[in-house]
């Protein structure tokens, strides 16, 4: 997975350029689409009764005054698309709401996750990339700490994650 579709036409050429073609076994995905696809869209309904139709990008925070409660206004546009800073949250409510079931499925799915442009995620994304940590499948984070708004100051280090490493 990685932050934009930009990343993911990259790595795709990428793959290409050594192999010829991507393997049928590779999912390559955006971060946002991957919630989307495997933890929300198959368990939405335990949530939300409508269909979810797709991902809503905006600018700024999406639905400020909306109560929680209110799942139709705090997480969709009136249209039924999800608003793409609630993805990940959804996904945890989902989660614990199914008392994990999205995450069992991805279990039998992937064997291994790797999630590229860490740095661009936050809050309930880490949430998200806490849980799934936390399952059979092994996840690799990759990111440049430096890229972002969390970075240390200059002039500071940062720990380099090595292949496979967690952080927790």
């Amino acid at each position: 997975m990685t932050y934009t579709t930009n990343n993911t036409s990259h790595i795709e050429r990428l793959i290409y350029g050594k192999i010829g073609h991507v393997p049928p076994h590779l999912t390559i995905s955006t971060w946002y689409s991957f919630p989307l696809r495997h933890m929300v869209r198959p368990y939405q309904r335990s949530l939300y009764p409508l269909s979810v139709k797709r991902l809503h990008f905006h600018n700024g925070i999406s639905a400020q005054y909306s109560k929680e409660t209110d799942i139709g206004a705090h997480y969709f546009t009136g249209d039924g698309c999800i608003f793409v800073d609630k993805v990940s949250k959804f996904a945890c409510q989902v989660i614990k709401k199914t008392d994990g079931k999205p995450i069992r499925r991805l279990e039998d799915i992937f064997k291994h996750l790797y999630i590229d442009e860490v740095q661009d995620l936050a809050g309930w994304d880490l949430d998200l990339i806490e849980t799934l940590m936390k399952s059979r499948i092994g996840v690799t984070l990759v990111g440049d700490l430096q890229k972002s708004e969390l970075a240390p100051p200059t002039g500071a280090t940062s720990p380099a994650l090595l292949p496979g490493q967690r952080v927790s």
